[in-house]
C-alpha cells in the first residue's frame, strides 16, 4: 500500500463503506476514514485527518490502476492526491488549521481501463477551530472618567465566554454576566471604597479673585455601580484555541458619596449618578 500526503485538516473517526462498482470493479472507504458528518472539537491546530480506501479491479481490462482522493474545502478548491498500484488501494493525511467552523467534503476516484471512473460514496467532516467567544481573563489597563486603573478577571468556565469575577481597586469580586446577542459583559457591585475616578477640588476666592486650589483625590466612595464592558477587539489565544478580549469599551456608573474625612476637608457630598465612560485593553 503506497501513502501520500497532503495540507488539509482534522482528527479521526471510522466507517467503512459500501463500494462503487463497475463489471466486479469497485472502491471502499475504510477506517481510519472518518465517517460521514465527522464533527471535530475544537484542538490544537494543525488538525490532522487520515483517510484510507480499499479497490477491487476485477473486470478492468488492465490490473494495475490508478485512484486519486479528491477533498472539497470550505472555499470550493479541490486537493487531489493520486496512488498507483495493483490494485490502487491507499491512504492519505490530510492537515489544516481553520480560525472558523470549516466543512469538507471527499471522495475517492479510482480509474478502471475498459470501464472508466469508479467514484466511492462523497462523506463530509466539519473542522470546529478555535471557540470565538471572547474570553475575559487576566489583567487589563482601565481608564475610567480617564483615571488609569488595572482591572482582573477571572472567568468561571474552563473555555470561552462566560460569567466572570472582576475585581477593580477598592472592590472585592464581583460577578460580570456574559451577554451572548450584545457581545458585552454587565455587573453590579455594592461599593468602591475611594474610587479613583472621583476627586474633589476645593477652591478658595478672595474678592472673586482664586487664591487657592486644592485637589483631594480618592475622596469619594462608589455606591450601587452598574458595570457595562462591550467587547470591541478580540485575538486568539497562544494555543490558538481559544479566543480572548483585547479591547472594551463601556461605562461605570455609580453614586458618589464623599468619605468621612473627605468631608472634613470641605468636600462637598454628592450622591447624584455619575457615567464615566469606561476603556480597558490587555495587559
Amino acid at each position: 500500500m503506497k501513502r501520500r500526503s497532503f495540507p488539509l485538516c482534522a482528527a479521526l473517526v471510522a466507517l467503512a463503506a459500501t463500494p462503487a462498482t463497475g463489471l466486479g470493479a469497485g472502491i471502499a472507504l475504510v477506517e481510519p476514514s472518518p465517517a460521514d458528518g465527522a464533527v471535530f472539537p475544537t484542538a490544537p491546530p494543525p488538525y490532522g485527518v487520515s483517510f484510507a480506501w480499499t479497490a477491487d479491479t476485477t473486470g478492468c481490462a488492465s490490473p494495475a490502476q490508478t485512484a486519486r482522493i479528491e477533498v472539497t474545502k470550505p472555499d470550493g478548491s479541490v486537493t487531489t492526491s493520486t496512488t498507483s498500484g495493483s490494485p490502487p488501494s491507499g491512504a492519505a493525511r490530510l492537515e489544516a488549521s481553520p480560525t472558523r467552523p470549516a466543512t469538507y467534503r471527499w471522495s475517492v476516484v479510482m480509474t478502471c481501463a475498459g470501464v472508466g471512473d469508479l467514484r466511492s460514496e462523497e462523506r463530509s467532516f466539519t473542522l470546529t477551530g478555535p471557540d470565538r467567544t471572547p474570553r475575559l481573563q487576566g489583567a487589563y489597563r482601565v481608564r475610567v472618567a480617564g483615571n488609569s486603573q488595572i482591572w482582573r478577571f477571572r472567568p468561571q468556565c474552563e473555555a470561552g465566554a462566560c460569567r466572570t469575577l472582576a475585581r477593580r481597586p477598592g472592590s472585592g469580586w464581583f460577578p460580570l454576566a456574559w451577554n451572548a446577542a450584545k457581545q458585552r459583559y454587565v455587573g453590579r457591585l455594592s461599593r468602591v471604597r475611594r474610587a479613583g475616578e472621583r476627586v474633589c477640588v476645593i477652591t478658595r476666592r478672595r474678592n472673586g479673585v482664586v487664591v487657592s486650589r486644592r485637589t483631594i483625590r480618592r475622596a469619594y466612595d462608589a455606591r450601587g455601580a452598574q458595570v457595562v464592558l462591550n467587547v470591541k477587539r478580540s485575538a486568539l489565544t497562544t494555543r490558538r484555541t481559544g479566543t480572548v478580549a483585547v479591547g472594551l469599551t463601556g461605562r461605570f456608573s455609580a453614586r458618589y458619596v464623599a468619605t468621612p474625612s473627605a468631608k472634613r476637608l470641605g468636600c462637598p457630598t454628592t450622591r447624584a449618578t455619575r457615567r464615566a465612560g469606561l476603556v480597558a485593553a490587555r495587559r
